[in-house]
C-alpha cells in the first residue's frame, strides 16, 4: 500500500475480546466502521507507525487463532508484541476529545508549516479523505508527531491490555 498507514487493534467487547488487526491512514474512521458493523460495542486499543509492517507482525502472532479474515482471538504472543511497541515508545492509544486535542496541538498550523503549498482544508476528520494519506507521509518527515495529533492519539503510558471489563467477566 502507498502513502502513511498507522497499525491498529481493535477489539469487540464479547467473550474472549475478539480483534481486528490491520493498517488504515485514518483509524478513527476504521474503529466508526466497526462500530456501525457490529452487535457490541468496539474499542481501539491502539495504533502504531509503520503500518504494513507492523500488521504483519501482529497477523503473524495471533495466525493461530483466526475467526474469519483478520478477525481473531487475541495470543500472548501478540500482547508480548504490542508490549514491545509500548516500550520502544511506538504504542498510541485514542484521545478522549479529538477535537479539543486536534486544536490544543495546533495541527492546522504545523500542517501549513510543514506544507505550505496544500491545497485541503485540514479538520480534525479530514483523514478520510483520499488525498490526506499522501499529505501524512509527507509531514510525518518533517513533524513525526504531527500524524498522531491530527488523528488524535497519544503515546500510551500503560502497557496494552486485552481485555475489558465487560469481556472479563463475562468469560469467568
Amino acid at each position: 500500500m502507498k502513502g502513511f498507514r498507522f497499525g491498529y487493534v481493535v477489539q469487540l467487547d464479547l467473550p474472549g475480546g475478539p480483534i481486528k488487526i490491520g493498517q488504515s491512514g485514518s483509524p478513527r474512521t476504521r474503529l466508526q466502521t466497526f462500530s456501525a458493523a457490529t452487535p457490541c460495542a468496539a474499542r481501539m486499543v491502539g495504533i502504531t507507525f509503520r503500518g504494513d509492517e507492523r500488521e504483519r507482525e501482529m497477523l503473524a502472532a495471533t495466525d493461530d487463532r483466526k475467526i474469519k479474515g483478520e478477525w481473531r482471538y487475541p495470543t500472548r504472543e501478540l500482547l508480548a508484541l504490542l508490549g514491545s511497541y509500548h516500550d520502544a515508545g511506538e504504542w498510541f492509544i485514542p484521545v478522549d476529545d479529538h477535537h479539543a486535542h486536534f486544536k490544543a496541538a495546533r495541527v492546522v498550523d504545523r500542517v501549513a508549516e510543514c506544507a505550505p503549498d496544500l491545497n485541503f482544508t485540514i479538520c480534525p476528520n479530514a483523514l478520510g479523505y483520499h488525498w490526506a494519506n499522501s499529505v501524512l507521509s509527507r509531514v510525518h518527515k518533517i513533524d513525526p508527531t504531527l500524524p498522531l495529533d491530527w488523528a488524535g492519539f497519544v503515546p500510551a503510558t500503560d502497557r496494552p491490555t486485552l481485555l475489558w471489563p465487560r469481556t472479563q467477566a463475562l468469560a469467568a
